[in-house]
């Protein structure tokens, strides 16, 4: 698995033309092998091994308290919402796409369709921020998950033979449920 420099996508490499390597979520040039980004190699920036929070956004209202991820577009950070004393996930759009027409429409869009569905098996979004400054961020609803280390999918728990067979359909089914209502309401999801 490879990530890209510019957005930090993960991909594999049976997702790219080998001729004109791209990156399939940014489109950008990826060169020869060397120039795709390995997260597990990735060099630790000092001021985040000391302090994770140090380059945490600044969102008025809300307390970072933990990196949760990086994905595609941009970063997840776990954080308390000071007025109500609640958690919530912040999906914050990278700064090196804030400032691009086409990510930021996409992440625009991604807010609104999300917002739109209730559904008890899909996240509920809670606020959508944009700022001048180009800070993007979606305020959802924060889901208890995996910590590093920890089984991270469905297949994975099946492998370690951690869940019963009764458990895997239930599992399966509220995914499928959850799934078949985004389809009712004109939802793909790309990333299943």
């Amino acid at each position: 698995m490879s990530s890209c420099p510019q957005c930090h996508a993960d991909f594999s490499a049976e997702d790219l033309d080998l001729k004109n390597p791209t990156c399939p979520v940014c489109g950008e040039p990826l060169g020869g092998q060397e120039a795709l980004g390995d997260p597990d190699n990735e060099e630790v920036n000092e001021t985040e091994e000391h302090n994770p929070l140090a380059n945490a956004p600044k969102i008025d209202g809300f307390e970072m308290t933990r990196h949760v991820g990086r994905g595609g577009m941009g970063d997840v950070w776990e954080a308390k919402q000071n007025v109500l004393g609640r958690k919530v996930a912040i999906k914050v759009l990278a700064k090196n796409l804030s400032h691009s027409e086409h990510f930021l429409a996409r992440f625009t869009r991604e807010a609104h369709t999300l917002g739109r569905l209730q559904h008890p098996g899909i996240v509920s979004i809670h606020d959508f921020r944009s700022s001048p400054d180009g800070l993007c961020c979606i305020i959802m609803e924060y889901v208890e998950g995996p910590t590093r280390g920890e089984p991270t999918t469905l297949f994975d728990l099946i492998l370690r033979k951690e869940l019963t067979p009764e458990r895997i359909r239930f599992l399966i089914l509220q995914v499928l449920h959850a799934l078949q209502y985004a389809h009712e309401e004109g939802v793909i999801h790309r990333d299943i």
